[in-house]
């Protein structure tokens, strides 16, 4: 008998317009959130100069950086051949923006890959690097680069970045 009134009527149709505009702003809300989390990986070729200790031989070796990865101190990347723990190596990435640093082998591992990615080299060792600087000028450049990147190419509001 409440239904013959009309207020109940427009009552119970506002309340259940308010529902559906109610629910209508939570999804979009949370696919706003969800768009703010995503991860953009970024990844790049690099190559390291590997020279021995007595410094006779020489091997430039190709690598694949994941700019997500680069950090003031450290970076992790994946090369084709492994090397040594300890070893000093030379590392030289051209894009986005040349950079070049010297750094130390902390670990390197077999990542083996069971996924059929294709690839002109297959990239099986995971390298940690941590970075050596002779003056504090090196470690500021080293930091601004890597803001740099951060700000520039890893942000949800980014300049796409093109693999070369």
């Amino acid at each position: 008998m409440n239904w013959e009134v009309p207020n109940y009527r427009a009552r119970a149709y506002l309340k259940a317009r308010r529902r559906i505009r109610q629910r209508i702003e939570d999804t979009r809300a949370l696919k706003r959130a969800e768009s703010k989390k995503s991860l953009h990986v970024h990844r790049t070729r690099a190559q390291i100069k590997v020279t021995e200790k007595n410094g006779t031989s020489t091997q430039f070796l190709p690598a694949r950086v994941i700019l997500n990865d680069l950090r003031p101190e450290s970076l992790r990347l994946f090369t084709s051949v492994p090397v040594q723990q300890g070893q000093l190596i030379t590392l030289t990435i051209e894009h986005p923006r040349n950079f070049y640093v010297q750094a130390r082998v902390v670990w390197c591992k077999n990542m083996p890959t069971g996924t059929p990615i294709l690839t002109e080299m297959p990239y099986l060792y995971r390298l940690q690097l941590e970075f050596v600087f002779k003056t504090h000028s090196e470690k500021n450049s080293v930091k601004n680069y890597c803001e740099e990147i951060f700000s520039n190419y890893l942000s949800v509001n980014r300049i796409p970045i093109v693999e070369v």
